[in-house]
C-alpha cells in the first residue's frame, strides 16, 4: 500500500509532463510570433521527469523508513512482556494482540481477531467498561487516557483474573483505535482482599474488648484504632480522632494529660518496649491505666509502626489498696493475738492453777476470783477489738 506522499509525487509528475507537452500547443495561438522549438519542450520534459524521479526516490526511501518503523513497532508490540491489545474505538473489535496476550488468555490470534474486548470480560464488567470508555473523549494532549482502570477478565479456560488497563488513542491501519496495556494484578488484589478481611477481623476483635488499642505508622499517623481509643482521646485530650487520623500524634497538645504518650511513642520508635502505669484525672476522680507500647517490625525486620494497648486498672488499683489495708488489719490482729490476748490468757491459766491447789484462805481465794474476773474482762475487750477489725474487712 503506497503512502500518500508517493501518490502526491506521482500526481505531480503526470501533471508536470502534461503541462510541459501541451502548454505550448494551447498557448501557441496567442503567442504564435514567438514560436518555441521542440528541443525546449524535450528539455522541459526531461527536467520535470528528473525532478519527479528525485521526488519518487525520496518517497520510496521515506516509505521504506516508515515500513521499517512499522515493522519495529509490530516487533516491539508482539514481543512486549506486557499484555497488549489494539482494538477499534467504535466496535471495540480486537485488531491485534501480542504474544503475551495469546499466552495469558489461551486463545489463538485468529480467534482473538474475531472477538471484541467485551468478550474477554464477565457480564458484570461489560456495562461498566462501556461507561468507562467515555474517558476516550477526554484524552490529554499526548493522546493518553489518564488513570488505568481495574477490571476482571476471563481466559479461554474460564479462569478469572484481575487486570489494570491503560489506554492510548492511536491510528491503526487507517482506523481510530486504542492500545490497551494490561497488567495482571490478581495476586495484589487477592492479597489486598485477605488484608482487608484480616483488618475487619482485627477491628471486630479490638472493638469488642474493653482495652484501648491503637496502631500508628512510623510518622505517628493512626493506622487502626478502636472505639475505646476514640472515647479516651476525646475525654482526656479534647481531640476528635478524625483530626488525629488526618495528622498524627503531634496533634495532642503538650499540656494534655495524654502528651506523655508521645514521649513513649518516640521511645518505641527507637526500638524500646514501654510498659508504664499512668494516672489520668477527671474532675476529682483519678483513673489509672496500664500502658504497653511496642515497635512493630515486618518480615525483613524493618520498623513499620507502633502498636499500643491501654487497660483501665482503676478497679484493680482500688482492690489492691483494699487488700493492702486488709493485710495491715491482719497484721494488727496477729499482733493482738500474739501479745495482748496472750497476757490475760496466761493470767487465767495461772489463777486456775492456783485454785486447783488447796490450802488457800478465803481471802486469798476471793482475790484470785477477782483477778480471774479482771483477766476475763480484758480477754473480752480484746475479742471485741478483733471482731471490730474483722468487720472492717
Amino acid at each position: 500500500m503506497r503512502s500518500p506522499l508517493f501518490k502526491i509525487i506521482l500526481f505531480f509528475l503526470v501533471l508536470a509532463i502534461a503541462y510541459t507537452v501541451f502548454s505550448d500547443f494551447v498557448l501557441s495561438p496567442y503567442f504564435a510570433s514567438s514560436g518555441r522549438p521542440w528541443g525546449q519542450v524535450i528539455a522541459d520534459v526531461l527536467f520535470t521527469a528528473t525532478l519527479s524521479i528525485i521526488f519518487i526516490k525520496i518517497a520510496i526511501s521515506y516509505e521504506k523508513i516508515m515500513q521499517q518503523r512499522e515493522q519495529d513497532f509490530k516487533s516491539l508490540f508482539h514481543e512486549n512482556p506486557n499484555i497488549m491489545f489494539v482494538f477499534g474505538v467504535e466496535k471495540r473489535n480486537i485488531l491485534a494482540a501480542n504474544n503475551a496476550a495469546l499466552e495469558k488468555y489461551g486463545y489463538s490470534e485468529k480467534e482473538l481477531l474475531k472477538m471484541t474486548m467485551l468478550d474477554l470480560m464477565p457480564l458484570d464488567d461489560k456495562e461498566a467498561f462501556e461507561e468507562k470508555e467515555q474517558l476516550a473523549k477526554y484524552k490529554d494532549k499526548d493522546g493518553q487516557i489518564p488513570q488505568p482502570s481495574l477490571w476482571k477478565h476471563v481466559s479461554v479456560t474460564g479462569q478469572l483474573f484481575y487486570i489494570t488497563m491503560a489506554l492510548r488513542n492511536i491510528q491503526f491501519e487507517g482506523e481510530d483505535a486504542q492500545v490497551a496495556t494490561i497488567t495482571d494484578i490478581t495476586h495484589q488484589v487477592l492479597t489486598q482482599e485477605k488484608l482487608q478481611s484480616s483488618e475487619k477481623q482485627l477491628n471486630a476483635l479490638i472493638n469488642n474488648i474493653d482495652d484501648t488499642v491503637w496502631i500508628t505508622d512510623t510518622r505517628g499517623t493512626l493506622v487502626s484504632y478502636n472505639k475505646q481509643f476514640k472515647n479516651l482521646l476525646h475525654q482526656f485530650a479534647q481531640i476528635d480522632v478524625q483530626l488525629l487520623a488526618r495528622k498524627n500524634l503531634a496533634a495532642i497538645h503538650p499540656k494534655s494529660q495524654l502528651y506523655k504518650w508521645i514521649v513513649y511513642h518516640n521511645r518505641a520508635m527507637r526500638g524500646e518496649y514501654i510498659r508504664a502505669e499512668e494516672e489520668l484525672i477527671i474532675g476529682n476522680t483519678s483513673l489509672y491505666f496500664d500502658i504497653a507500647i511496642a515497635p512493630i517490625y515486618n518480615e525483613e525486620a524493618v520498623l513499620i509502626g507502633i502498636g499500643a494497648i491501654c487497660r483501665d486498672i482503676t478497679k484493680h488499683k482500688s482492690d489492691e489498696a483494699k487488700i493492702k489495708q486488709q493485710l495491715q488489719q491482719l497484721k494488727t490482729i496477729n499482733w493482738v493475738q500474739s501479745h495482748e490476748l496472750r497476757r490475760p490468757l496466761s493470767n487465767i491459766l495461772g489463777i486456775i492453777e492456783a485454785l486447783r491447789i488447796s490450802g488457800k484462805s478465803l481471802n486469798e481465794e476471793q482475790e484470785l476470783v477477782q483477778m480471774l474476773q479482771t483477766s476475763g474482762e480484758q480477754l473480752d475487750d480484746i475479742i471485741r477489738v478483733i471482731v471490730k477489725q474483722a468487720a472492717k474487712e
